[in-house]
């Protein structure tokens, strides 16, 4: 299905690619599921095999640290999907953004994560941050300090999201199959429903 998706059709027919995931205590992936995490030239929207409930949220996960164009642009589209399907399921939307705290630092003491929280949203770059206005989401925005793996998850908890949509960085080769991408790192320990939107330009 990968390679029929990436060399065999028309991709521009299309919205998205719609899979179900199984989840249990065991696994909650298919290979099938990372090569279209890793591959798919559209968004991939895997639906947990729960139920959504009342009352439910939709979690944004930004990367608002880089200065990239091609970040911005993924950040911009991952915010439109979230305000839209807020809006279709009468939902609340918020989005998140880490601030990279390492564990090992963290906990010897020598990093405190409160202190890298604070004015953490001043040190964005300008154009991240006027995204960010222009949305005006500063009041749903959660920066948390940690490791963007255990934040997302944990956030998506607290704010009782049904759905959390990022970007994939599109790691491949060997560099993506020894460390996997963020995405990949974040869904083992989501049981949401989720949106993964691929590089721009893919």
């Amino acid at each position: 299905p990968v390679q029929w998706l990436a060399n065999e059709l028309d991709t521009s027919d299309y919205e998205m690619v719609i899979k179900t995931r199984h989840i249990d205590e065991e696994t909650q992936f298919t290979e099938l599921d990372w090569q279209l995490i890793r591959f798919s030239p559209l968004p991939l929207y895997l639906a947990a095999d729960n139920k959504w409930r009342n009352n439910t949220n939709v979690l944004a996960a930004l990367d608002l640290g880089s200065e990239k164009a091609s970040k911005y642009c993924l950040n911009e589209a991952i915010i439109k999907a979230g305000l839209a399907y807020a809006k279709d399921y009468d939902s609340e939307f918020y989005a998140c953004y880490t601030v990279h705290v390492s564990p090992f630092l963290r906990d010897l003491g020598i990093v405190f994560s409160d202190e890298q929280v604070i004015n953490a949203f001043e040190k964005l770059p300008v154009a991240q941050r006027t995204l960010i206005e222009a949305h005006d989401l500063k009041d749903k925005l959660k920066i948390k300090a940690g490791v963007v793996e255990q934040v997302i998850p944990s956030v998506a908890a607290k704010l009782n999201a049904d759905l959390v949509i990022m970007g994939s960085v599109g790691n491949t080769g060997i560099k993506g199959h020894l460390i996997g991408n963020t995405a990949e790192k974040v869904m083992k320990l989501l049981k949401t429903d989720i949106l993964v939107l691929p590089p721009l330009g893919v």
